[in-house]
């Protein structure tokens, strides 16, 4: 198994997933720039993210190297990512991103507990699992991360309801 390249993997989709943000961001710029504002603080947390992942692993992706897996899992993500189009409030926009980072924190841990059972099978076989173990690992870091990204937004998403300006009372 190779960690690099699931690494490699999630990196993309980080990356895909700002640029879905952006492109909405430049849409909506023009109508409504606190709007705009909100959906680049998703993108720049999915780019923190991509830039995090790179400098722990040492694994650097170009945007353009997208392979066909994460090509679906971004196709099935700007499907949620539009549902943020046609809102008016930033605080909508972040609780949708919110939702956005639930979803990725569940499909990572998902894939946690799924080499974690790969490896536990192998064990119960005799087997050693080393490489479902790091996956499960390095899945699990991932998924708690989208948490703390959740956790960032919600924050944030109340400083604005609250009228607070970002920033303020960390």
């Amino acid at each position: 198994m190779d960690i690099s390249k699931i690494i490699s993997d999630v990196i993309l989709l980080e990356r895909g997933v700002k640029e879905l943000y952006e492109e909405i961001a430049t849409d909506k710029e023009k109508d409504n720039t606190e709007i705009a504002n909100a959906l680049r603080i998703l993108a720049r947390d999915s780019e923190e993210h991509a830039r995090k992942l790179e400098s722990q692993y040492e694994i650097f992706e170009k945007p353009e190297a997208i392979r066909e897996g994460v090509k679906g899992l971004l196709s099935l993500l700007s499907e949620r990512i539009n549902k943020v189009k046609p809102k008016t409030n930033p605080v909508e926009i972040l609780r949708e991103g919110i939702e956005i980072e639930r979803y990725m924190e569940q499909l990572y841990k998902g894939l946690a507990d799924n080499y974690e059972s790969e490896a536990q099978f192998g064990e119960s076989l005799g087997q050693v699992q080393e490489g479902a173990l790091k996956a499960s690992k390095v899945f699990g870091e991932i998924a708690a991360d989208e948490k703390r990204h959740q956790d960032v937004l919600k924050r944030l998403a109340l400083q604005i309801a609250t009228g607070q300006s970002p920033g303020e009372n960390r």
